[in-house]
């Protein structure tokens, strides 16, 4: 009885947490490639990091080879790696999961859909995300809204950019980051988010929360930036 305790709790503390590499859509669509069924009850922290072959034909100048055959999106912008019907129901299966951390290598214009950011963020036994590297919802394709009915009440929200971008140059990441932001201001306590594209209003707001224990913008310094957040802070009442 004793070994057999001793082997599970072992096991729970050995497979806490997962880290995959996901190169195609078939990754998530097949349950056993994605995460075997033993290992699901024992998962509660879960990285996935993107090595989508269509980052390649991200930021392409006009002057450079522009054949190259994209595989599973129709727009290099967004990554096809993660259907968001199948993520939904792959991170569903891992019932202790509380911690989603998702990001890239590569230096390319290349993130998540919305349909994708919409279910990963919506998974109710979620209390972490960690998003590095990928654009937050850099296109909305045509016909597609902001739009959920409902979010998990994260606690922690992370999002970096780890190559620093122009302020306020990506209109579609601050618009969704806004949108999300906005939901998740009764619940946050802690926020970790580039600068970049911070969308200062939205912030200033969840720092009026009672939830809100801790704020962190790394990135460049901006003083037109910094100016504006102190203006939208002060407009909120925020003092610190």
């Amino acid at each position: 009885m004793a070994c057999r305790w001793l082997r599970e709790a072992c096991i729970s503390l050995l497979l806490s947490h997962c880290s995959l590499l996901v190169y195609e859509p078939g990754y998530l669509e097949h349950p056993e490639i994605f995460l075997p069924a033993p290992l699901r009850p024992y998962v509660r922290s879960l990285t996935l990091r993107d090595e989508c072959i269509d980052q390649q034909c991200a930021d392409l100048d006009d002057d450079m080879d522009t054949n190259l055959p994209l595989y599973y999106t129709d727009d290099p912008r967004l990554c096809g790696a993660f259907p968001g019907a199948f993520l939904a129901e792959r991170l569903r299966e891992a019932p202790h999961l509380t911690s989603l951390t998702m990001h890239k290598q590569y230096i390319t214009t290349h993130g998540l859909p919305w349909d994708t950011l919409r279910v990963a963020l919506s998974v109710p036994h979620l209390r972490e995300f960690k998003f590095r590297n990928f654009y937050f919802c850099p296109v909305l394709r045509a016909g597609e809204e902001l739009d959920v009915d409902s979010l998990a009440p994260l606690t922690s929200f992370h999002y970096r950019m780890h190559h620093p971008r122009r302020p306020w140059s990506f209109p579609p990441d601050m618009a969704a980051l806004a949108y999300v932001l906005g939901k998740l201001c009764e619940t946050l306590e802690t926020l970790v988010l580039s600068s970049e594209p911070a969308p200062l209003s939205t912030l200033a707001e969840c720092l009026v929360c009672e939830s809100s224990s801790s704020t962190e913008l790394p990135g460049w310094y901006c003083p037109d930036l910094s100016c504006q957040f102190a203006l939208e802070c002060r407009a909120y009442g925020v003092s610190r």
